[in-house]
Protein backbone atom coordinates (compact mmCIF):
# COMPACT_ATOMS: atom_id res chain seq x y z
CA UNK A 1 0.00 0.00 0.00
CA UNK A 2 0.84 3.94 -0.06
CA UNK A 3 0.56 4.94 3.30
CA UNK A 4 -2.31 4.12 6.02
CA UNK A 5 -0.68 2.52 8.68
CA UNK A 6 2.97 2.42 8.72
CA UNK A 7 5.79 0.55 11.07
CA UNK A 8 7.61 2.78 12.75
CA UNK A 9 10.78 4.05 10.12
CA UNK A 10 8.51 3.52 7.12
CA UNK A 11 8.36 6.70 5.46
CA UNK A 12 5.75 7.02 2.36
CA UNK A 13 6.73 8.35 -0.95
CA UNK A 14 3.67 8.90 -3.15
CA UNK A 15 4.86 8.81 -6.50
CA UNK A 16 2.69 6.60 -9.26
CA UNK A 17 4.38 6.41 -12.63
CA UNK A 18 2.78 5.53 -16.06
CA UNK A 19 2.09 1.95 -16.85
CA UNK A 20 -0.39 2.01 -19.87
CA UNK A 21 -2.77 4.58 -20.83
CA UNK A 22 -6.45 3.89 -19.32
CA UNK A 23 -9.50 6.70 -19.48
CA UNK A 24 -11.83 5.68 -16.96
CA UNK A 25 -14.70 7.26 -15.30
CA UNK A 26 -15.12 8.12 -12.40
CA UNK A 27 -16.14 6.09 -9.30
CA UNK A 28 -19.29 5.80 -7.68
CA UNK A 29 -19.14 6.62 -4.10
CA UNK A 30 -18.21 4.27 -1.53
CA UNK A 31 -19.40 4.22 2.10
CA UNK A 32 -18.06 2.72 4.98
CA UNK A 33 -19.33 1.61 7.89
CA UNK A 34 -17.54 4.79 10.38
CA UNK A 35 -20.07 6.87 12.29
CA UNK A 36 -17.90 9.90 12.71
CA UNK A 37 -18.56 13.87 11.89
CA UNK A 38 -18.22 14.75 8.31
CA UNK A 39 -14.89 16.87 7.84
CA UNK A 40 -16.62 19.65 5.59
CA UNK A 41 -20.21 20.26 6.97
CA UNK A 42 -19.44 18.60 10.60
CA UNK A 43 -22.83 16.79 10.95
CA UNK A 44 -22.79 13.18 12.33
CA UNK A 45 -23.22 10.55 9.87
CA UNK A 46 -21.56 7.21 7.74
CA UNK A 47 -18.53 8.87 5.99
CA UNK A 48 -17.63 7.80 2.61
CA UNK A 49 -13.92 6.83 0.93
CA UNK A 50 -12.94 9.91 -0.05
CA UNK A 51 -9.97 10.86 -2.74
CA UNK A 52 -7.91 13.60 -1.38
CA UNK A 53 -6.66 13.96 -5.27
CA UNK A 54 -9.89 13.60 -7.65
CA UNK A 55 -9.55 9.50 -9.21
CA UNK A 56 -9.76 11.34 -12.60
CA UNK A 57 -6.26 12.87 -11.84
CA UNK A 58 -4.71 9.01 -11.41
CA UNK A 59 -6.11 8.14 -14.60
CA UNK A 60 -3.42 8.34 -17.09
CA UNK A 61 -1.51 6.54 -14.50
CA UNK A 62 -3.60 2.79 -14.87
CA UNK A 63 -2.86 0.77 -17.00
CA UNK A 64 -5.19 -1.83 -19.05
CA UNK A 65 -5.78 -4.09 -15.85
CA UNK A 66 -6.64 -0.41 -13.60
CA UNK A 67 -3.47 -1.36 -11.80
CA UNK A 68 -0.27 1.40 -11.17
CA UNK A 69 2.78 1.40 -9.62
CA UNK A 70 3.43 3.06 -6.39
CA UNK A 71 6.37 3.28 -3.58
CA UNK A 72 7.40 3.32 -0.06
CA UNK A 73 11.12 4.04 1.37
CA UNK A 74 12.21 2.86 4.72
CA UNK A 75 15.20 2.35 6.02
CA UNK A 76 16.29 -0.60 3.92
CA UNK A 77 15.44 1.43 0.94
CA UNK A 78 12.89 2.27 -1.90
CA UNK A 79 10.02 -0.97 -2.61
CA UNK A 80 7.30 -0.44 -5.36
CA UNK A 81 3.94 -2.36 -5.14
CA UNK A 82 0.79 -2.30 -7.36
CA UNK A 83 -2.04 -0.45 -6.02
CA UNK A 84 -5.51 -0.36 -8.04
CA UNK A 85 -7.06 3.05 -6.56
CA UNK A 86 -5.81 6.29 -5.58
CA UNK A 87 -5.63 7.55 -1.82
CA UNK A 88 -8.67 7.76 -0.03
CA UNK A 89 -9.69 8.27 3.90
CA UNK A 90 -13.23 8.40 5.90
CA UNK A 91 -13.47 12.01 5.39
CA UNK A 92 -17.21 13.08 3.59
CA UNK A 93 -20.66 12.60 4.18
CA UNK A 94 -22.39 11.42 1.18
CA UNK A 95 -24.00 14.63 0.71
CA UNK A 96 -20.85 16.83 0.87
CA UNK A 97 -18.92 14.05 -1.23
CA UNK A 98 -21.93 14.47 -4.29
CA UNK A 99 -21.34 18.63 -3.32
CA UNK A 100 -17.52 18.23 -4.03
CA UNK A 101 -17.81 15.68 -7.33
CA UNK A 102 -20.78 17.43 -9.00
CA UNK A 103 -20.30 20.92 -8.49
CA UNK A 104 -16.37 21.44 -9.15
CA UNK A 105 -15.04 17.91 -10.43
CA UNK A 106 -17.66 16.73 -12.94
CA UNK A 107 -17.72 20.20 -14.25
CA UNK A 108 -13.48 20.56 -15.28
CA UNK A 109 -12.81 16.70 -15.68
CA UNK A 110 -12.59 17.43 -19.45
CA UNK A 111 -10.48 20.41 -19.01
CA UNK A 112 -7.82 18.51 -16.59
CA UNK A 113 -7.89 15.76 -19.19
CA UNK A 114 -6.96 18.03 -21.88
CA UNK A 115 -4.96 20.47 -19.87
CA UNK A 116 -2.67 17.16 -18.46
CA UNK A 117 -2.06 15.80 -22.29
CA UNK A 118 -1.82 19.52 -23.72
CA UNK A 119 -0.11 18.88 -27.16
CA UNK A 120 -0.10 22.40 -28.90
CA UNK A 121 -0.33 20.88 -32.77
CA UNK A 122 -3.62 19.45 -31.62
CA UNK A 123 -4.93 21.95 -29.67
CA UNK A 124 -5.72 25.22 -31.69
CA UNK A 125 -8.13 26.75 -28.90
CA UNK A 126 -5.15 27.97 -26.42
CA UNK A 127 -2.53 29.95 -27.14
CA UNK A 128 1.19 29.58 -26.85
CA UNK A 129 3.67 32.04 -26.42
CA UNK A 130 6.97 32.86 -25.23
CA UNK A 131 7.82 35.35 -23.04
CA UNK A 132 10.98 37.85 -23.29
CA UNK A 133 12.71 35.49 -20.71
CA UNK A 134 12.25 32.42 -23.07
CA UNK A 135 9.52 30.72 -21.08
CA UNK A 136 7.16 29.01 -22.90
CA UNK A 137 3.57 29.83 -21.58
CA UNK A 138 -0.18 27.98 -22.30
CA UNK A 139 -2.82 30.72 -22.06
CA UNK A 140 -5.68 28.54 -20.96
CA UNK A 141 -9.27 30.31 -21.73
CA UNK A 142 -13.04 29.46 -21.66
CA UNK A 143 -12.65 28.25 -17.56
CA UNK A 144 -15.22 27.90 -15.06
CA UNK A 145 -13.45 30.44 -12.73
CA UNK A 146 -15.95 29.33 -9.92
CA UNK A 147 -16.11 25.51 -10.06
CA UNK A 148 -12.19 25.39 -10.98
CA UNK A 149 -10.73 27.29 -8.31
CA UNK A 150 -12.75 25.66 -5.96
CA UNK A 151 -11.90 22.17 -7.40
CA UNK A 152 -8.04 22.66 -6.82
CA UNK A 153 -8.74 24.51 -3.26
CA UNK A 154 -11.13 21.19 -2.30
CA UNK A 155 -7.95 18.81 -3.19
CA UNK A 156 -5.92 21.30 -0.77
CA UNK A 157 -7.87 21.21 1.66
CA UNK A 158 -8.87 17.95 1.86
CA UNK A 159 -5.28 16.92 2.06
CA UNK A 160 -5.28 19.33 5.21
CA UNK A 161 -7.73 17.59 7.01
CA UNK A 162 -6.30 14.18 5.98
CA UNK A 163 -4.20 12.08 8.48
CA UNK A 164 -2.95 10.12 5.97
CA UNK A 165 0.88 10.26 6.07
CA UNK A 166 1.73 11.24 2.43
CA UNK A 167 -0.35 14.48 3.14
CA UNK A 168 1.70 14.98 6.42
CA UNK A 169 3.33 18.37 5.07
CA UNK A 170 0.14 20.15 4.22
CA UNK A 171 -1.30 22.08 7.45
CA UNK A 172 -3.44 24.98 6.46
CA UNK A 173 -4.10 25.96 9.98
CA UNK A 174 -6.00 29.42 10.70
CA UNK A 175 -6.91 29.23 6.67
CA UNK A 176 -8.26 25.60 6.91
CA UNK A 177 -11.73 27.11 8.40
CA UNK A 178 -11.79 29.88 5.68
CA UNK A 179 -11.23 27.61 3.27
CA UNK A 180 -13.85 24.97 4.13
CA UNK A 181 -16.04 27.75 4.11
CA UNK A 182 -15.67 28.49 0.47
CA UNK A 183 -15.88 24.96 -0.62
CA UNK A 184 -19.18 24.55 1.49
CA UNK A 185 -20.76 27.98 0.22
CA UNK A 186 -19.63 27.43 -2.89
CA UNK A 187 -17.40 30.87 -3.13
CA UNK A 188 -14.92 31.07 -5.20
CA UNK A 189 -13.47 34.55 -3.91
CA UNK A 190 -11.53 36.89 -5.53
CA UNK A 191 -8.32 35.78 -7.96
CA UNK A 192 -5.76 36.96 -4.96
CA UNK A 193 -7.56 35.01 -2.29
CA UNK A 194 -5.46 31.62 -2.17
CA UNK A 195 -4.52 31.71 -5.86
CA UNK A 196 -3.32 28.70 -7.79
CA UNK A 197 -0.58 28.88 -10.14
CA UNK A 198 -0.39 25.58 -12.70
CA UNK A 199 2.86 24.95 -14.33
CA UNK A 200 2.96 22.16 -17.33
CA UNK A 201 5.31 19.51 -17.54
CA UNK A 202 5.32 17.18 -20.87
CA UNK A 203 6.41 14.30 -19.10
CA UNK A 204 6.76 12.26 -16.84
CA UNK A 205 3.18 11.06 -15.28
CA UNK A 206 3.71 11.15 -11.60
CA UNK A 207 2.00 11.78 -8.86
CA UNK A 208 4.34 12.84 -5.98
CA UNK A 209 3.42 13.75 -1.92
CA UNK A 210 3.26 17.72 -1.54
CA UNK A 211 5.73 19.23 -0.14
CA UNK A 212 5.83 23.23 1.84
CA UNK A 213 8.25 25.82 0.96
CA UNK A 214 8.29 29.42 1.77
CA UNK A 215 8.16 32.16 -1.76
CA UNK A 216 8.87 35.83 -1.01
CA UNK A 217 8.01 35.02 2.22
CA UNK A 218 4.39 33.33 1.42
CA UNK A 219 3.59 29.96 2.32
CA UNK A 220 3.39 27.81 -0.85
CA UNK A 221 2.27 23.88 -1.58
CA UNK A 222 3.13 22.07 -4.00
CA UNK A 223 1.12 19.42 -5.47
CA UNK A 224 2.63 17.52 -8.83
CA UNK A 225 -0.11 15.71 -10.31
CA UNK A 226 0.63 13.84 -13.19
CA UNK A 227 1.92 16.16 -15.90
CA UNK A 228 0.45 19.48 -13.91
CA UNK A 229 2.05 20.94 -11.03
CA UNK A 230 -0.23 23.30 -8.64
CA UNK A 231 1.59 26.47 -6.28
CA UNK A 232 -1.08 27.11 -3.77
CA UNK A 233 -0.34 30.09 -2.32
CA UNK A 234 -2.10 30.29 1.43
CA UNK A 235 -1.28 33.78 2.58
CA UNK A 236 -2.99 37.24 3.72
CA UNK A 237 -0.49 39.60 2.26
CA UNK A 238 -0.35 38.68 -1.38
CA UNK A 239 -2.78 40.68 -3.71
CA UNK A 240 0.26 43.03 -4.95
CA UNK A 241 2.93 39.87 -5.87
CA UNK A 242 3.68 40.23 -9.54
CA UNK A 243 3.67 35.95 -10.01
CA UNK A 244 -0.44 36.42 -9.34
CA UNK A 245 -0.91 37.35 -12.92
CA UNK A 246 -0.38 33.89 -13.99
CA UNK A 247 -3.23 32.71 -11.66
CA UNK A 248 -6.38 31.85 -12.64
CA UNK A 249 -8.58 35.08 -13.61
CA UNK A 250 -12.24 35.88 -12.51
CA UNK A 251 -13.09 35.76 -16.60
CA UNK A 252 -11.44 32.43 -16.90
CA UNK A 253 -8.10 33.02 -17.72
CA UNK A 254 -5.03 31.55 -16.60
CA UNK A 255 -1.36 31.27 -17.85
CA UNK A 256 0.18 27.90 -17.41
CA UNK A 257 4.07 28.07 -17.83
CA UNK A 258 5.81 24.72 -19.55
CA UNK A 259 8.44 23.78 -17.30
CA UNK A 260 11.18 20.95 -18.43
CA UNK A 261 10.97 18.05 -16.00
CA UNK A 262 15.04 17.51 -16.67
CA UNK A 263 15.75 21.22 -15.04
CA UNK A 264 13.75 20.57 -11.73
CA UNK A 265 13.98 18.27 -8.68
CA UNK A 266 11.58 16.13 -9.95
CA UNK A 267 13.94 15.13 -12.86
CA UNK A 268 16.34 14.24 -10.11
CA UNK A 269 14.30 12.21 -7.85
CA UNK A 270 13.24 10.02 -10.93
CA UNK A 271 16.41 9.01 -11.65
CA UNK A 272 17.09 8.36 -8.21
CA UNK A 273 14.03 5.89 -8.15
CA UNK A 274 15.06 4.37 -10.58
CA UNK A 275 18.38 3.19 -9.68
CA UNK A 276 17.28 2.59 -6.43
CA UNK A 277 13.86 0.72 -6.15
CA UNK A 278 13.67 -2.98 -5.65
CA UNK A 279 10.58 -3.83 -7.60
CA UNK A 280 8.34 -6.56 -6.22
CA UNK A 281 7.95 -9.44 -8.18
CA UNK A 282 4.10 -8.47 -8.98
CA UNK A 283 5.54 -5.05 -10.31
CA UNK A 284 8.21 -7.00 -12.40
CA UNK A 285 5.52 -9.21 -14.25
CA UNK A 286 3.69 -5.79 -14.81
CA UNK A 287 6.16 -4.07 -16.25
CA UNK A 288 7.72 -6.83 -18.62
CA UNK A 289 3.91 -7.19 -19.98
CA UNK A 290 3.69 -3.99 -21.75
Amino acid sequence: MIGGELSAGLRPILILRLVRHCVMQPPPIEKSTRMASCKLCHKEGRLCLSHIVPEFVYAPLYDSGRKMIGFLEDREGIRSHLIQKGLRETLLCSICERHINRNFEQPNLELWRKLAAYDESANTEWKLFTTPEGSKVVLVSGVDYRSFKLMLLSILWRASVSTRHEYSEVSLGRHEKPIRRMILEGDAGPRYCYPCILFKFDEPGVILRPIRRRINGHRVYHFILTTIHVWYFVSGHIADEPIIDLALREDGVFSAIRLDPRETQLYTELRRLERETKHSRSVVRRINAK
